[in-house]
């Protein structure tokens, strides 16, 4: 069961912030916080510090959401307590946490790519947490090793409940390599300018398939011939060619090497992700995989299903606030 233990680094009562520490050492998932400046009871000594630490424990573990705290007075003079200090902490707004949503990259991306969508999410009934798929981002996979159902091992271990997972672009690969390996956990999968999985074709097959290359140039294969890379140039270009300059320029220099296996692999979409609701939403801008084809991958879809955006490859960066308003609404629907 989650736990927090929190403990004042002035208690000078009983039990003391070691015996507390050593408390939550033997309490498996459990997380200890030291509130400087406090002693036995931190609520009336340290009120901020206190409902920070609570405030962001119950926002991990997505019970609640809070947006702000509210430090009220309580009449708090009987005990000799500052006037700045309040004994009570009123959370004046929480949100019960509907809705699980699961953001995946795609090619040479990590989580990172998703910082400027998330603080919406978490500001209303959907929790939503990004992870870096294995041999990207922070995961130091040997690249290799990498396969297809270790994305989908990946992101199914990265939650318990069920969850809308959403794909950005080599992303609709990973979200639907998941959802097969255990439909139960999935609550519907958003295709976001993403390749949508067809019968029989690797994500490089279909990247072929498209009426035109606009990558041809742009990806290089690196020296282990087991991973490649975006050439900067033509991610700028390509990828991020409609976002704020200092977003673009920061963005461009963070791609990484890309594990070739994951993307050389047929994947059969069978109805364990056919069955959950799907939702594709097409950039109208794309200079990645162009609008035409992102339209005819998705035209298996209900009509009411297939919804635009009009931005390049990275709404990520170049529309994330109505991208988030978006992916928020769609996995409503779905949780």
């Amino acid at each position: 069961m989650p736990t927090l233990c929190l403990a004042g680094s002035a208690d000078g009562a009983t039990p003391p912030p070691d015996l507390v520490k050593e408390t939550a050492d033997l309490i498996k998932g459990s997380r200890f916080g030291l509130i400087r400046g406090a002693g036995h009871l931190p609520p009336i000594d340290r009120p901020d510090a206190f409902a920070a630490a609570l405030g962001g424990f119950l926002a991990n573990i997505a019970h609640v959401l809070i947006e702000h705290f509210d430090f009220g007075s309580s009449g708090t003079a009987a005990m000799n307590t500052p006037a700045s200090n309040h004994a009570f902490i009123r959370f004046s707004k929480y949100y019960n946490i509907l809705t699980r949503f699961l953001p995946v990259h795609g090619s040479c991306h990590g989580a990172w790519c998703w910082r400027d969508v998330l603080p919406f999410p978490n500001n209303s009934d959907v929790s939503a947490t990004a992870i870096d798929l294995p041999g990207s981002g922070t995961v130091a996979t040997p690249p290799g090793g990498v396969t297809l159902a270790d994305y989908a091992l990946a992101i199914t271990g990265a939650f318990s409940e069920p969850t809308v997972l959403a794909g950005h672009s080599a992303g609709g690969y990973a979200i639907a390599a998941a959802a097969e390996r255990d439909p139960g956990l999935g609550a519907g999968l958003i295709y976001l300018s993403a390749y949508l999985p067809a019968q029989g074709l690797s994500l490089a097959d279909l990247r072929r398939a498209g009426p035109s290359q606009p990558l041809r140039g742009a990806l290089v294969l690196c020296g282990d011939r087991l991973t490649y890379r975006v050439d900067p140039a033509a991610a700028r270009r390509l990828f991020y060619h409609d976002c704020p300059d200092d977003t673009a320029s920061w963005a461009v220099s963070q791609p990484g090497p890309q594990p070739v296996l994951p993307q050389s692999v047929p994947l059969a979409p069978g109805r364990r992700s056919q069955d959950l609701p799907r939702h594709a939403i097409l950039t109208t801008e794309d200079r990645t995989i162009l609008p035409d084809w992102q339209a005819r991958m998705a035209s298996g879809l209900p009509e009411a299903c297939i919804t635009t955006l009009p931005c390049g490859h990275s709404p990520v960066f170049a529309a994330a606030q109505d991208l988030a308003r978006r992916l928020v609404a769609i996995a409503r629907d779905m949780g």
